[in-house]
């Protein structure tokens, strides 16, 4: 099957190319056609854990993060070969947050820089989490914060002090 799926990839590929499309908008228009492609073929995939939804769904399974741990928003960037893979871990931790601090954000796909860039440190105290040589691990990080800037649930907070860094 991995066969047929890298195919047809290359197939897309050169059809995109034809079309007049080169480097970057080239690769956003793939990228985002292949995770359009895995949503369409995904039905039977629980959408949060994307397990079987019948068989092997684990989001009872998953136990919920207090706010008060972590108090940031986290943006997770994945490859597009992670996304909808039952097997990949980065879908957790949006399981285990409270509702609205962290987005998974597909790499690549249609957007996905708008979303990074949107980021406010300034009011959110966002997490990008990229695995890499310098990445930290959430105590770590926890050690390197000044002082908690408490989340709120709506965007507008009058005039708290937003200096925090």
């Amino acid at each position: 099957m991995p066969t047929v799926v890298h195919k047809s990839h290359r197939s897309l590929a050169s059809s995109l190319k034809a079309s007049g499309l080169v480097g970057p908008a080239l690769s956003t228009a793939l990228t985002t056609a292949i995770v359009a492609a895995k949503e369409a073929e995904s039905k039977n995939k629980c959408p949060r854990c994307w397990h079987d939804k019948s068989t092997r769904c684990i989001c009872a399974l998953v136990p919920n993060m207090p706010v008060s741990k972590v108090d940031a928003r986290a943006t997770i960037l994945i490859h597009h070969k992670e996304y909808l893979s039952a097997g990949d871990d980065a879908k957790l931790l949006p399981m285990m947050c409270p509702e609205g601090t962290a987005q998974m954000v597909v790499y690549g796909v249609e957007g996905w820089e708008e979303k990074v860039l949107a980021l406010n440190p300034a009011d959110s105290n966002p997490v990008i989490l990229w695995p890499g040589k310098d990445s930290l691990s959430v105590d770590e990080w926890l050690l390197t914060r000044p002082s908690p800037v408490p989340l709120s649930s709506s965007s507008s907070s009058s005039s708290s002090s937003s200096s925090s860094s």
